[in-house]
Parts: structure tokens; C-alpha cells; sequence
């Protein structure tokens, strides 16, 4: 699927949203609690290092927003998962870690909508805590990154 919209669009879109969790780590490592100290670019990682945020792609369903003599414009909205993946089990002060790392990546996502380029954060879809996931424990965040390319006509 993601040769018919464009994986460059994707992977601009996924740098763009690692560099700002980024950013966000490098606030938070002094003086702040709980914290996280990796970044990954996917879900899937073989060895994750715990406390540590991924990124990854989950879908896109390309609206034609408009058709032109020049071109067609494309509304393409990209929406990903971010996770939090902690060394924190089930307990109560652990969910509420897990929470506060979450709210913590959702407030940067509110006050950082234009991530350049085009690209603009649409909407925070869901936010859960307290889930499992293939080997760790923490929560996530859906949200969707909107980009809208004119492709023109040859």
C-alpha cells in the first residue's frame, strides 16, 4: 500500500515526529520524573532498552481533495502509533508513570501542530495507558499527520 501514496511522505512524516520526541527526551532528562532515555523509530525492535518511546506507521487512506487543469490536490493522512514502553509493571504509581510519560508526549504533540514542511499534526486520536505489548509494558498514543501534495499532471 505504500508505494500507491508515497513512502516518502511516510518517512518524512515519521523522521519529523522522532525528531520531536526527540527533542522532548532531551528536555525531560534533567530534572524530570519519570523520564525516558531511547527513541526508536518502530515498534518492532529485536532488543528494546527500557524506559523508551517508538514511532511507527500504521495507515492512509488518500483523499482526492481537489482536480485542476494543473494537477489533482492530495490530502494524504498518515496516522501513526506512538509508544511508550516502560520498566514498569502493573502496579498503581507504575500505571501513573506510565500516564504522566504519555501526557508528557501528547502536551509536546499539542504545542508543536506545524512540524514544517507541510506537515501538521491533525488530531491526537487515542491516548491508553497500562497496555502489554510483545515484550513490555507502558501505552500509547494514535494521532494523525496531515500532508497535502499537488501532483501534477504530465
Amino acid at each position: 500500500m505504500a508505494e500507491i501514496f508515497g513512502t516518502p511522505y511516510i518517512e518524512t512524516a515519521s523522521d519529523k515526529l522522532v525528531a520531536l520526541v526527540t527533542a522532548l527526551k532531551t528536555t525531560m532528562a534533567s530534572g524530570y520524573d519519570p523520564t525516558f532515555s531511547y527513541v526508536y523509530a518502530k515498534h518492532n525492535t529485536a532488543k528494546i532498552e527500557l524506559n523508551a518511546v517508538s514511532v511507527d506507521f500504521e495507515g492512509c487512506e488518500p483523499d482526492e481533495t481537489a482536480r485542476g487543469s494543473t494537477g489533482t490536490l492530495v490530502l494524504y493522512p498518515l496516522e501513526f502509533s506512538i509508544r511508550v514502553h516502560t520498566a514498569y509493571t502493573n502496579g498503581y504509581i507504575d500505571g501513573q508513570k506510565n500516564k504522566r510519560l504519555l501526557n508528557s508526549i501528547a502536551n509536546k504533540l499539542n504545542n508543536n501542530h506545524d512540524l514544517g514542511d507541510e506537515y501538521r499534526l491533525d488530531s491526537i486520536d487515542s491516548m491508553e495507558s497500562n497496555m502489554t505489548f510483545e515484550s513490555t509494558t507502558g501505552g500509547e498514543i494514535r494521532l494523525t499527520v496531515n500532508i497535502t501534495v499537488r501532483h501534477t499532471q504530465e
